[in-house]
């Protein structure tokens, strides 16, 4: 279940997050992420008809839950 509020957060593109990160991930990285997960936190998403998108509050919670975790992502991750 998503803790996003699409009536109160802005929506982005997985890609256009993607692009906007210092070391930019592949669009599969991102999808995993959302799929899988990393070390059991997983990344918020949404789907508007055949897209999925994020917001910048629900990658912030994302990477939160990575560092609490204090562990590395695996390479390509």
């Amino acid at each position: 279940m998503s803790t996003i509020n699409i009536l109160a957060e802005d929506l982005i593109s997985l890609a256009d997050l993607a692009s906007t990160l210092p070391c930019p991930p592949s669009a599969v990285t991102m999808w995993r992420w959302h799929a899988k997960g990393v070390n059991g936190a997983r990344l918020d998403t949404v789907r508007v008809g055949r897209r999925r998108f994020t917001t910048r509050s629900a990658f912030a919670r994302f990477v939160h839950q990575q560092s609490l975790r204090g562990t590395a992502s695996e390479p390509g991750d």
